[in-house]
């Protein structure tokens, strides 16, 4: 195998290079999502459009304290879920999920 390739292979893909340094170690398991961080980002985001949990909750056909339990880090979001929270805050996957501006 050509020391090219081979070196090639065993580095990451550059699209993981950002967050090699911020890699969140939960049960043992590295994460790249930090659910902590994720739910402050959605509950400013809900903050800032003026809704309250339960509004939002409304909109997105989910109940209140699945929100509350979003924002607050004690439960993750799907991706359907995730979707929605873009469309409607006009904002990105990248910010809710890593805080990627």
């Amino acid at each position: 195998m050509a020391k090219g390739i081979e070196n090639r292979a065993r580095s990451p893909p550059s699209v993981f290079d950002f967050a090699t340094s911020k890699i969140q170690k939960h049960g043992g398991t590295k994460m790249y999502y930090d659910l902590v961080e994720s739910g402050k980002r959605i509950k400013a985001l809900r903050r800032k459009h003026g809704l309250t949990q339960e509004q939002l909750a409304e909109q997105l056909g989910v109940a209140a304290n699945t929100i509350a339990r979003i924002e607050t880090g004690n439960r993750g979001i799907s991706i359907d879920l995730a979707i929605e929270l873009v469309v409607r805050f006009d904002t990105t996957l990248d910010y809710i999920f890593l805080g990627r501006e």
